[in-house]
């Protein structure tokens, strides 16, 4: 599998995202709160996601696209853990990575929050 993340991975419609808020499921895994829902998406990955950070908890637009940005090498190194369940069952989902932590926090730190939390999503799935 190619480690990769395309624009049509990326989550950016306002009707799958509202529903998402609205009649998705969510668990919190520190550093981050996840929100999912299967879904039929206009693409042909099994999972399209979306990534938040806060506004209030980082004033400065430079710490929150540092976050996004370390966020997103990590799911795009780690997105097998999903895509292989999903791609077996023929299913797509909708997926909100929030990070609710108040302080930046390291490298090391988030991709172990993000990998245990793909991971809990699997089993959930």
């Amino acid at each position: 599998m190619q480690q990769t993340f395309k624009k049509a991975e990326r989550l950016k419609s306002k009707k799958i995202i509202n529903s998402l808020f609205s009649d998705g499921k969510s668990f919190v895994e520190k550093p981050f709160r996840i929100v999912w829902k299967f879904e039929k998406l206009d693409s042909d990955f099994p999972v399209q996601i979306a990534i938040s950070v806060s506004k209030k908890n980082f004033s400065k637009a430079v710490d929150r696209n540092l976050i996004k940005r370390r966020i997103r090498e990590i799911y795009r190194r780690n997105k097998e853990i999903l895509y292989t369940t999903l791609g077996n069952n023929n299913q797509q989902c909708a997926l909100m990575i929030i990070f609710i932590s108040k302080e930046i926090v390291d490298y090391k730190k988030m991709e172990e929050g993000l990998v245990k939390a793909l991971n809990s999503l699997k089993e959930k799935l």
